[in-house]
């Protein structure tokens, strides 16, 4: 997934050690030892660690985005969605949407073999990471037309779809080609 800034001061003066500095995939049995705040995507593997493609309206995840999530601790927001996955009683919505599926659905048997990972970003707060949940959310909206499969929200609330910027250039994130005037809500 593309990174995107926004064209605002108060996101800009962030040093850009802080806006690109996410961890490595890690399994998601390996919890992280970080109990700041943050921002956590989980995404599914096949054995080798390698992302699982997954379809989405527009266009397809080659990262295998799962859901994109905040937290204000990181290890204890990705020990209860694995615990939640579990079937265990841990609140965690995503954690619990996902075991429904696991229970109720042909997922296990489609995702044989294949593991979930999770990466992670520190934030300075609880707001800088929700508004930075909602800034990936809106990317990843942008470019395959719908929240990753295990998110529940549509962003919609901090930051301005009309300001949203492709990092690599000072235009707006579009995809070309793909230019439909659904809604002037989006």
């Amino acid at each position: 997934m593309k990174e995107c800034v926004l064209n605002s001061r108060r996101v800009l003066a962030l040093s850009e050690q802080w806006l690109s500095r996410w961890f490595e995939w890690k399994d998601i049995n390996q919890i992280p030892n970080y109990e700041g705040c943050g921002v956590y995507q989980i995404r599914l593997a096949n054995a080798e660690g390698f992302p699982v493609e997954i379809p989405r309206f527009i266009d397809t995840d080659k990262e295998g985005i799962l859901q994109i999530c905040y937290s204000e601790n990181i290890k204890r927001g990705i020990y209860r969605f694995l615990r939640a996955t579990e079937g265990k009683k841990y609140t965690h919505a995503e954690g619990e949407r996902l075991q429904l599926l696991k229970k109720y659905t042909n997922f296990t048997e489609r995702y044989k073999g294949c593991r979930m990972q999770y990466l992670y970003k520190e934030q300075l707060n609880r707001r800088e990471a929700r508004v930075e949940q909602e800034r990936l959310l809106k990317c990843y909206v942008k470019k395959y037309g719908e929240v990753p499969p295990n998110n529940n929200n549509f962003p919609n609330k901090h930051i301005d779809w009309e300001n949203l910027l492709d990092s690599n250039t000072t235009k707006p994130f579009t995809f070309p080609g793909v230019i439909y005037d659904i809604s002037s809500n989006l």
